[in-house]
C-alpha cells in the first residue's frame, strides 16, 4: 500500500480507490468496465459501510471528544490497513489466518491491532449514538428468535415431528423468542415456539 494521500483526511474516493486496490485488487480491465455504483458495491461488498460512511469514522477517530486511549492521532498509512482490514473482519467474520494473507501480516500482530481497532470503534459509541430524551413507549422492546439443536423426541405415531424442526439447521431444534429491554439492555423476554 503505497501513501500518496493525506492520512488524516481521507476523501470518499479515496477511500474506494484504496479499499479496492487493498482487498478487492480488480484487473485494470475489469475497472475499466466497472461503473461507480458496482466499484462502490464491491467496496461495500468487502467492507460493509458506503465509503463516505468510513471517511466520517475516520474523521471521527481524530475528534478530541474520543477518549484519549482511543483517539487516531497522527494517521499512517499502517493504520488505514488496519482499519480496512478491522472494517473487513467486522463485515465477513472472516478466518485470522485468511485476514493475515490479506493483510500481509503476522496472525499475533493482526489479531492484536484488529482487537485494538475495534476498541476504537466501540469508543464512538458516546460520539455518535445519540439517544433521544423521551421515548414513545409503544417501542421498548426489541425482539429476535434463534434457532437451537435439540435432539429429536420420539413419537411412536409419528417418526418427524415438524413442531421440532429447524429450517435453519435442517434437522430438529426449536425456536426461541428473545426480547431485549432497549432501555435498560436486558432480556425481558424469552419463550419457546415450540
Amino acid at each position: 500500500m503505497e501513501c500518496k494521500i493525506d492520512i488524516s483526511s481521507i476523501t470518499p474516493s479515496q477511500w474506494l480507490e484504496t479499499g479496492l486496490n487493498f482487498t478487492v485488487k480488480p484487473s485494470k480491465k475489469q475497472r475499466a468496465h466497472w461503473r461507480l455504483e458496482k466499484e462502490i458495491d464491491e467496496f461495500k461488498s468487502a467492507y460493509g459501510p458506503h465509503p463516505c460512511i468510513l471517511g466520517t469514522i475516520w474523521l471521527d477517530l481524530q475528534s478530541d471528544e474520543v477518549p484519549e486511549e482511543h483517539r487516531l492521532i497522527n494517521p499512517t498509512i499502517n493504520d488505514v490497513k488496519y482499519f480496512l482490514l478491522t472494517a473487513r473482519w467486522l463485515r465477513k467474520y472472516e478466518t485470522w489466518s485468511d485476514l493475515a494473507k490479506l493483510g500481509g501480516v503476522g496472525l499475533r500482530r493482526l489479531s492484536e491491532k484488529v482487537k485494538k481497532w475495534v476498541l476504537r470503534l466501540a469508543a464512538l459509541k458516546e460520539l455518535v449514538v445519540v439517544w433521544p430524551t423521551t421515548f414513545n413507549t409503544r417501542f421498548i422492546v426489541s425482539i429476535d428468535g434463534t434457532h437451537c439443536h435439540v435432539n429429536e423426541p420420539r413419537d411412536p405415531d409419528c417418526r418427524r415431528n415438524k413442531k421440532n424442526y429447524s429450517h435453519k439447521f435442517h434437522k430438529a431444534g426449536v425456536n426461541y423468542e428473545i426480547g431485549v429491554s432497549i432501555f435498560e439492555s436486558r432480556v425481558i423476554h424469552a419463550k419457546c415456539q415450540s
